[in-house]
């Protein structure tokens, strides 16, 4: 359980960043 908790919590994360991440290089390349 535990470790699967750590796995969903590092998915979460990551997938927050790429989000980050597509939003600032949508912005460079829409604007």
């Amino acid at each position: 359980m535990g470790l699967f908790k750590a796995k969903v919590t590092f998915t979460i994360r990551w997938s927050r960043l790429g989000i980050s991440i597509q939003r600032m290089g949508g912005l460079g390349e829409d604007g």
